[in-house]
């Protein structure tokens, strides 16, 4: 079996990259992997001469267009520009050529479409929701602020939707979505995120409260999508005694003017992008109210940490209700006030929700996804 893997993020740095690598390193150990198509990359065992550029500086490129949105015309759509980009340069330099998988994220059309005319099985991996439903979601609360939603292109994303073989869904909630617009369910296969159990783990106790302080966290980068801002709210109002609220992440542009009403709260601490691991294990509840996600991996280290969650269905997240956390609609400020009180007055009910989080997360190692990847596979081969 030759595999060729497409993503756009950088291999193994983070993010969907981070998942890309885990899916590549069990079809690596298989001696499966012919090429792997990248923006930037991180040094791992995966043979270097296999990985594909787009750009000789890497990312470098693709920040400097991000750069134009974000400070110089905010009407410069970057992320369509860079796949435009993308897809042209993975054209002229041929690197889809003959294999029997082409796995690829977000919509290259034409590499998709070369890929099928080469006898190739066809494979999107859908990082979120159904994008008809995504931006319905993102579309009504740009417009709340006065914003405009940078579309991708819709209605070359659609056609990718419709001519792939497979389509990977996250999560159930991202499954469904798929399914109420009409994508055939044969071609829908669950896949599901996973964690690095031994670099986030829970620490005692009295490790995690050395002041008794009651802390909540959020980790990602601050954006409308994400739901930072019904979060910022909602602690806002509830106003608690001797707590603290940890932010992990960079602003992006869109929620700006939200979160900088609320740089001078004492109450609130906003880190930038760090490293979370001494962030979960120093606080005692995770919250990630999302509106539009696939599986957020956040979720998953966090209970890894041994913290209960309380986030939202569109999450896609494995937290089952009331065992190792809570899931709320989205845009519930009410909802997210009552299930921090919930864990501010019942300390108890922190520490078996969070022994119940990690139980559940240690289903959903890396190793195994790597391991059901070459599976799903060589059942697709077969």
């Amino acid at each position: 079996m030759e595999v060729i893997y497409y993503t756009e993020s950088d291999f193994a740095g983070g993010g969907n990259g981070d998942v890309a690598y885990y899916a590549v390193r069990g079809l690596y150990k298989k001696g499966y992997i012919k090429r792997i198509i990248c923006r930037d990359y991180k040094e791992t065992e995966i043979d270097s001469s296999l990985i594909k550029r787009f750009f000789p500086l890497g990312r470098t490129l693709p920040r400097i267009f991000y750069g134009i949105q974000r400070f110089i015309y905010p009407g410069f759509n970057a992320g369509r520009f860079n796949r435009f980009l993308y897809e042209r340069i993975s054209l002229a330099f041929g690197y889809i050529d003959s294999c029997d998988i082409f796995h690829f994220w977000a919509y290259p059309y034409k590499l998709m479409i070369k890929a099928k005319e080469i006898g190739a099985i066809t494979i999107m991996e859908s990082g979120f929701q159904h994008p008809n439903y995504a931006n319905k979601i993102l579309t009504e609360e740009y417009k709340k602020y006065g914003l405009k939603l940078p579309l991708p292109n819709m209605d070359k994303l659609l056609k990718t939707i419709d001519e792939s073989d497979y389509i990977f869904v996250n999560s159930k909630f991202a499954r469904n979505t798929y399914l109420e617009n009409g994508v055939n369910e044969d071609k829908l296969i669950q896949s599901f995120r996973g964690v690095d159990l031994d670099k986030f783990y829970p620490v005692s106790n009295n490790l995690r409260n050395k002041d008794d302080k009651f802390r909540c966290i959020f980790v990602g980068d601050m954006k409308l999508r994400k739901g930072v801002q019904y979060l910022l709210k909602a602690w806002k109002e509830l106003n608690l005694k001797n707590s603290e609220l940890i932010i992990c992440g960079h602003v992006l542009w869109d929620a700006k003017r939200v979160v900088d009403k609320y740089r001078n709260m004492e109450d609130i601490k906003f880190l930038g992008r760090v490293d979370p691991v001494k962030y979960y294990q120093m606080s005692d509840v995770f919250v990630y109210p999302s509106l539009v996600e696939g599986s957020a991996k956040v979720n998953h280290e966090a209970m890894a940490c041994g913290l209960p969650v309380i986030t939202t269905p569109n999450a896609g997240s494995v937290v089952r209700d009331g065992k190792d956390g809570f899931l709320i609609p989205i845009r519930n400020v009410d909802a997210l006030k009552e299930k921090i009180q919930y864990f501010y007055d019942n300390p108890t009910e922190i520490k078996r929700m969070g022994k119940n989080a990690r139980k559940n997360i240690e289903n959903y190692s890396w190793d195994k996804y790597s391991e059901w990847i070459v599976k799903t596979y060589e059942n697709l081969i077969i």
